[in-house]
């Protein structure tokens, strides 16, 4: 894929230069309809020129094909239709699952008031999606700016349009505004067609997550003009649905007889049987009983201390739960150990437990699941909180705070920030190694590239071999020194570092990165991003010490960079008891207690995600948690979190010039 666009964007250079080709002035649908007018009663035959045959493979949804036949194509378009051809390469690239590849294209295009309204939309919309994750509120901002004119009402792209501003709004957590906009995408979908079905279902899903009080109060005003009106009369229409689902939310009986009234009375909405067989099956599906939950912990022994944090955020979520009064939670400690384990689980299962938590360490897991696989009545759910590689058998699910999830995300990030090119700088042991594996596959999965990386001994204080090495600053010292034996002279001389390198990807606990950071100034890279994992802060502000990672950027979880918000409805006594890293395992002791109801909501229905204090969680094919992190940026000595990032270190110079 990368030796297509290396190719393109030569040969847009070339054709750039040639004298018959002067340069021109100036949550995303899978598969989309070609961009061809739906109005037209007459098919329009068109010469099958290289440019026509690439579009039609790209109106397919062929896009590994497409994105063949448009750099094939390159040569051979006018200048008319370069614009055109390159801002559909860059959304094949996207759709591809390519997005560095894709925008740093989309860089290159700049379209004029003379392009097709039909591809000005397309570029607006490929904007907006690029801010969507990194800073919705931009998105929102470019959505809102005049639509192309003239525009076909019929345009396939308007419900990718209106998608992206209710998933921009979404992030935002204004839940009417997305409402709205899912409507609006409903309006300019074919009636129960696969794509309004899934329009109504993310209606739906987000409907489920207004609280009691704002559903109960929206005020139900229809609205005075088209299409405005329309939007209103649907979104009120909604609402009582969900309204209908809370007031029967234990009698599907009910909720059935409800909805078919329901029906009869609104028989103008788009809302069909085929969603409503699907809200009484979820309700079916959903939740879990969880009666008897029975904690398999270590709470003694050499991991007393990591088991006791957990036990605190499951307690803490217990008691702020609305249903405790129908849940009995039990604690049994496994002591770290196999038979430990095996003991706890006898003991759950004897009490009548019918969902488990736990166990924690890998060991441990590994050994209750195969014996859980032997029992004849199995409890409904078990969720364990550590992970491996192994299937789970069925009704076991896996939650972690595990580092590959930090090192994906990480790699998510980047891409999100425009950037291409990484270096790496890990630490030489098992948890480095893994991290930095798992950020070279996903990194190159997105389309980047790994440059080089180095990994140092997390022993040391004086890192400047890697360093060194890492910036290429090791060879330019050398070439410095067979210059100087070729003149025989001595000369003043500055060290380069490379150049190739847009960011660097660290793992480093908070001892090394304060060493590191320094380090990289010292060798001429004080202006080279960062993008850390959550390591190098362990959750307790120092801004003496952290004044030498000012400017790092690090994901972390909600708990760590939110407290504000996320630790609001648990005592203050959480933080008290346990400080440092061990918050985040408080953390995730919250979380595994709030999403244990939840899982098989989250396996049959993959759009489905839980904002926990830990992160977003979602569930994946594997019946394994993973997790989307909070952003901060160091300032100060102090993590701020942040939307959207200048990657650039504040209070540093961009290159130092200092031996």
């Amino acid at each position: 894929m990368r030796n297509l666009i290396a190719l393109l964007l030569v040969t847009l250079q070339l054709t750039a230069c040639s004298s018959a080709r002067k340069p021109e002035s100036g949550q995303q649908e899978p598969i989309r309809p070609p961009l061809t007018s739906s109005t037209s009663t007459t098919p329009e035959v068109k010469p099958q020129t290289p440019f026509n045959q690439a579009i039609a493979l790209y109106d397919s949804g062929n896009w590994p094909e497409a994105i063949k036949a448009l750099v094939a194509a390159v040569p051979s378009v006018t200048p008319d239709e370069s614009i055109a051809l390159r801002l559909r390469l860059a959304d094949a690239l996207l759709q591809s699952g390519s997005p560095i590849s894709a925008y740093t294209l989309l860089d290159k295009v700049q379209p004029t008031p003379a392009t097709a309204p039909e591809m000005r939309l397309l570029y607006l919309i490929m904007q907006a999606e690029r801010e969507l994750e990194r800073n919705p509120q931009e998105s929102i901002t470019v959505l809102n700016r005049p639509l192309p004119t003239p525009l076909n009402s019929n345009s396939p792209l308007l419900p990718r349009y209106h998608l992206t501003k209710a998933n921009a709004y979404h992030a935002l957590k204004q839940p009417i505004p997305a409402l709205r906009a899912y409507i609006e995408r409903g309006l300019s979908l074919k009636v129960n067609s696969p794509l309004a079905n899934d329009n109504h279902e993310s209606i739906w899903y987000l409907l489920n997550q207004l609280p009691p009080n704002l559903l109960n109060s929206y005020p139900q005003r229809p609205a005075q003009n088209l299409p405005d009106k329309l939007i209103d009369n649907q979104l009120n229409q909604w609402i009582e649905v969900a309204k209908l689902s809370q007031q029967y939310a234990s009698d599907s009986g009910g909720l059935k007889r409800a909805l078919n009234q329901w029906k009869q009375r609104n028989n103008d909405h788009p809302l069909n049987d085929l969603l409503i067989e699907k809200i009484l099956k979820r309700r079916q599906q959903s939740p879990l009983t969880a009666a008897q939950i029975a904690v398999l912990l270590p709470l003694s022994g050499n991991l007393a201390q990591v088991g006791q944090a957990v036990q605190e955020g499951i307690l803490a979520a217990y008691y702020n739960d609305t249903q405790q009064a129908s849940r009995q939670l039990q604690f049994y400690d496994t002591q770290g150990s196999v038979s430990g384990g095996e003991a706890a689980l006898k003991s759950a299962l004897n009490y009548g437990a019918d969902t488990i938590i736990g166990p924690l360490n890998k060991e441990v897991v590994d050994h209750v699941i195969a014996l859980i696989e032997k029992e004849a009545k199995k409890p409904q759910a078990v969720l364990t909180l550590n992970r491996n590689d192994k299937p789970l058998p069925q009704g076991v699910y896996a939650f972690s705070l595990a580092p590959e999830d930090e090192a994906r995300d990480s790699a998510r990030r980047a891409a999100l920030e425009g950037f291409t090119r990484a270096l790496m700088l890990l630490p030489n042991n098992p948890l480095g190694r893994r991290i930095g594996e798992q950020f070279r596959q996903d990194w190159i999965k997105l389309g980047g590239v790994v440059v080089e990386d180095h990994y140092y001994d997390t022993n040391k204080n004086d890192f400047t071999d890697e360093i060194t090495s890492l910036l290429n600053i090791d060879e330019s010292n050398e070439r410095a020194r067979q210059l100087k034996s070729l003149l025989g002279e001595r000369f003043e001389f500055t060290p380069r570092r490379r150049q190739d390198g847009e960011f660097l990807f660290l793992a480093a606990y908070p001892r090394e990165a304060r060493l590191i950071r320094p380090q990289l100034q010292f060798h001429h890279a004080g202006g080279l991003p960062i993008i850390a994992t959550s390591h190098l802060f362990n959750g307790q502000i120092n801004s003496d010490q952290d004044q030498d990672i000012n400017g790092v950027f690090f994901g972390d979880m909600p708990w760590i960079l939110h407290p504000e918000l996320s630790r609001s409805p648990y005592p203050p006594q959480l933080q008290d008891r346990h400080s440092g890293t061990l918050q985040r395992l408080v953390a995730m002791g919250i979380d595994a207690y709030q999403i244990l109801p939840k899982l098989p909501l989250l396996e049959n229905n993959p759009h489905e995600n839980h904002d926990g204090v830990t992160g977003r969680l979602r569930l994946n094919l594997s019946r394994q948690i993973e997790r989307e992190l909070s952003w901060a940026r160091f300032s100060e000595g102090v993590p701020r979190p942040v939307v959207h990032s200048d990657l650039v270190p504040e209070n540093l110079p961009a290159e130092s010039d200092s031996e």
